[in-house]
């Protein structure tokens, strides 16, 4: 599914907290150390995450969000995913994003020590057609993202 872009930054952030937790409640009983470690990969994170100024990126989003929703509205559809790339290229190439990153690399040696809870290691519900879907196809009548 396509998310229009105040979910992105949202997206991102669940996609690099979310796979520690959920494993660690699918995988089995962690020894102490286990425990231990994923103690302090927590509070690294907390600490790594508390140093981005998230209510601005949030706000920013919104705003970017009202954006493609009024030209979705409009009708502009190729206006509003021409937008909706400039956005997402804006943000991968933002201070804030590379924040995300180096974030999300504190990640990788917690994630690699864990098993897979499904065995897939897939990417989810994305659609392999992704790239020739539009932005206000993710928009309800309203204006509003589809969850």
């Amino acid at each position: 599914m396509i998310r229009i872009p105040s979910t992105l930054m949202g997206t991102l952030l669940a996609a690099a907290l979310t796979p520690p937790i959920v494993l660690a409640q699918e995988s089995p009983p962690m020894t102490g150390e286990q425990t231990k470690a994923m103690q302090e990969f927590a509070q690294k994170m907390q600490e790594c995450m508390a140093r981005m100024d998230m209510p601005a990126l949030e706000a920013r989003g919104r705003a970017v969000e009202s954006e493609i929703a009024a030209l979705c509205s409009a009708g502009k559809r190729e206006a509003a995913q021409e937008r909706a790339n400039a956005y997402a290229l804006e943000m991968a190439e933002s201070d804030a994003m590379k924040g995300v990153r180096e974030c999300g690399e504190l990640s990788a040696p917690m994630l690699q020590s864990l098993p897979a809870a499904d065995g897939s290691g897939g990417a989810g519900d994305v659609p392999g057609n992704i790239m020739e879907m539009n932005v206000c196809d993710s928009i309800g009548g309203d204006g509003v993202a589809s969850p």
